[in-house]
């Protein structure tokens, strides 16, 4: 099934009529951060949005559409999509300096095919009271005996530990990604299963000691009633590859060839990674800036300070076919074996 928001509520919520230029973006993110960036840009530019969310696979619908698809922009929070949609050739290369001097070049399609918007860090949650001795773990500890049965995570299949794994075969090779997956899973407290936020829960439930999760949803999880409990049960521990940083994943864009407006377009990417939509992503969905010269990373209010992995994103895609065949070869969902 499908959820579209054709912004014909663009009056309403942007408090303006048609104008002569519009943008129609498809996403397969929530709603809830983009619209005060697109009445941001509305209110600078003047130029519409037609926001069209789905649930369903986006990649499948531009495809099936093909040239006759009403999209301009794709935006996802999976850089894989992004670089299948490339590979399709549903992307086009884009010029715009303003876009080159955002964003880094590792964040980035080698060709301009498409765009990082925000980064988003694969942390670590840690029950508070275990948290002093465990601040500065690295990846590679997470495979070690010291933590035999205290280890949460989601599916290794899922697209937030694909790239983990990607990153890990990036640094070290598919031999050692292999032998750390196997000693991941042999830690294991528990099959893996659920979201993110249900590895939160685990911890603040005893289930286990230390989870695998996304750092925004520890801020997001401040920010539900619910949550919150759990979240004030752990402490955010940014881990790190030795000798380099916190492997990093980004929410991410792309212009595509069935755009009608290009420049209209260009101008919608270029606002995305402004200073006033960086200052949204960061304070309404906790995600980082794509650049620290766009402002500082915050999660729900606190400021946190970490340096990102130095490979590019671009190696992580090329790598996440290997990693799928590692998590079926270790059979890492099955959760321990004694081995």
């Amino acid at each position: 099934m499908r959820t579209v928001l054709a912004w014909a509520m663009a009056a309403m919520l942007l408090g303006a009529g048609a104008t002569a230029q519009t943008v129609t973006v498809y996403t397969d993110r929530t709603v809830r951060g983009l619209v005060p960036i697109l009445q941001a840009f509305q209110q600078e530019t003047g130029i519409n949005v037609q926001l069209r969310t789905f649930k369903e696979d986006v990649l499948d619908r531009l495809l099936d559409e093909d040239d006759q698809s009403e999209a301009d922009i794709y935006i996802t929070a999976s850089i894989g999509n992004l670089d299948e949609a490339y590979r399709a050739g549903l992307t086009q290369p884009i010029t715009s300096p303003a876009l080159d001097a955002r964003v880094p070049a590792r964040f980035r399609q080698e060709d301009n095919h498409w765009y990082g918007v925000t980064l988003r860090t694969r942390n670590l949650y840690i029950r508070t009271q275990r948290s002093n001795d465990r601040s500065r773990i690295t990846y590679d500890d997470l495979a070690t005996p010291r933590f035999a049965g205290q280890i949460c995570i989601r599916s290794g299949k899922h697209a937030y530990n694909i790239d983990l794994i990607a990153a890990y075969i990036v640094h070290y090779g598919r031999e050692a990604a292999r032998d750390w997956l196997i000693g991941m899973r042999e830690n294991l407290a528990r099959v893996p299963q659920g979201n993110d936020r249900a590895q939160m829960k685990a911890v603040a439930d005893g289930i286990c000691s230390i989870a695998i999760g996304n750092s925004y949803y520890y801020g997001l999880a401040h920010s539900n009633l619910r949550q919150r409990e759990w979240a004030e049960q752990i402490q955010l521990v940014f881990p790190s590859f030795p000798n380099d940083g916190t492997h990093v994943n980004l929410s991410g864009m792309a212009m595509l060839t069935t755009a009608d407006n290009v420049d209209a377009a260009r101008r919608f990417m270029e606002f995305q990674v402004g200073e006033i939509a960086q200052g949204i992503y960061n304070r309404e969905l906790h995600e980082f800036p794509i650049n620290s010269d766009l402002g500082s990373a915050q999660i729900y209010g606190m400021p946190v300070n970490f340096v990102p992995d130095s490979i590019s994103i671009q190696q992580i895609s090329n790598a996440q076919r290997a990693a799928r065949q590692l998590v079926d070869e270790v059979q890492f969902n099955d959760g321990p074996q004694g081995s």
